[in-house]
């Protein structure tokens, strides 16, 4: 890392922060807040996204600052860390030459430049989102990221890496992760946080995907699992449970689904 004078850092400190904001209206602007009422307030329908919203930006975050301080990370590349965690959904389209996460790491880049980071810090910053893309097997479910074949310049620059890829995942082991999941479905059906969907078509497979992701994709590391609260048994059982319940016409309503969800939620978070 260049070598900054302490009040130099303090600056950068409060620019990363700055920097963050800015990402999260970004987020909130053009995907929504996430919040049912609130979207339906200050969002039209079709821009705000069920999954990939503020809510997520803001839960990536905070994980993101927790796993930074449990790594004995310093106080500049916590800042750091949670700067990047901001940014790394600030763009979720992709466009005919980049993906989302190479568009996301190219506005948090140009960002950076323009306040004065350090050529080090800004590549950390850039490897750190591409290193969230997800890895898909030839049936299309997740099974890694690619933060696992990113050749990382430093020690420094894996190790706040590997926070932002874990954070990007927290959802996954989570109490809420039964009402993260059915959001993304919502999201690829194309179907915003104010709206409900009317049937359930394509939730069955939608459904396996989830029991095959809990039974193959390992943590980057077990902090993550530890610090959700070991539920990866629970959240296969559960999904597993919904899934055979939804085939036999045990449940047939989108309210039924979110009504489960919260109750899982709500056994768990006060465990």
């Amino acid at each position: 890392m260049e070598k900054e004078s302490s009040q130099e850092r303090a600056q950068l400190e409060e620019v990363a922060k700055t920097i963050g904001y800015d990402a999260l209206l970004e987020v909130t602007s053009k995907y929504g807040t996430g919040e049912w009422d609130i979207d339906l307030e200050i969002s039209p329908t079709e821009k705000c996204l069920a999954y990939h919203n503020m809510s997520h930006t803001k839960r990536v975050r905070d994980a993101s600052k927790q796993l930074a301080k449990l790594h004995g990370l310093p106080l500049y590349d916590q800042k750091l860390t949670s700067m990047i965690a901001s940014a790394h959904d600030v763009i979720h389209e992709r466009n005919d030459t980049q993906s989302a996460e190479q568009r996301s790491a190219e506005w948090l880049k140009n960002k950076m430049a323009a306040h004065g980071f350090s050529d080090e810090d800004i590549e950390i910053a850039r490897l750190s989102i591409l290193g969230t893309t997800p890895i898909l097997d030839t049936n299309g479910d997740l099974i890694s990221q690619e933060f696992t074949l990113i050749p990382f310049p430093s020690q420094r620059a894996g190790e706040i890496a590997l926070c932002v890829a874990v954070a990007d995942m927290e959802a996954l082991f989570s109490a809420y992760a039964p009402t993260e999941a059915h959001n993304l479905y919502k999201e690829r059906r194309g179907i915003p946080t104010q709206i409900n969907p009317r049937d359930l078509d394509g939730f069955i497979a939608f459904q396996q995907e989830q029991l095959h992701i809990y039974k193959t994709y390992q943590p980057l590391i077990r902090t993550l699992e530890n610090a959700a609260g070991n539920l990866r048994l629970q959240l296969y059982n559960y999904h597993q449970l919904l899934l055979k319940d939804v085939e036999n016409g045990a449940v047939t309503t989108w309210n039924e689904i979110i009504s489960r969800d919260t109750r899982f939620c709500q056994e768990f978070t006060q465990k």
